[in-house]
């Protein structure tokens, strides 16, 4: 016998999860656009230290995002796991 274990979500827990799946592709979109302008940022650099600034720029920014995507999973995946109903289990022979 297998068991099947589904989950149920309320409207709140549909909001959630709704909003953990938007902010992830925000988030992933957003670290693509930075890598793709820094490119831009670092081929028009001239001297060795305007490249050094613009590397140390670009990897700032994409550790921020990187921080503020692991941190935004944290908040908004215990959230999303949080608001699911109990579980409703069906028996399957």
């Amino acid at each position: 016998m297998a068991r099947i274990v589904h989950f149920h979500r309320g409207v709140v827990g549909w909001f959630f999860e709704i909003l953990f799946y938007l902010f992830n592709l925000v988030v992933a979109i957003a670290i693509i656009s930075v890598i793709g302008s820094s490119g831009d940022i670092l081929a028009a650099a001239e001297t060795a230290l305007s490249r050094g600034l613009a590397e140390f720029g670009a990897a700032t920014k994409l550790f921020v995002l990187l921080f503020a995507w692991m941190v935004g999973d944290l908040i908004l995946g215990s959230l999303t796991l949080i608001s699911r109903s109990p579980n409703t289990e069906k028996a399957i022979l």
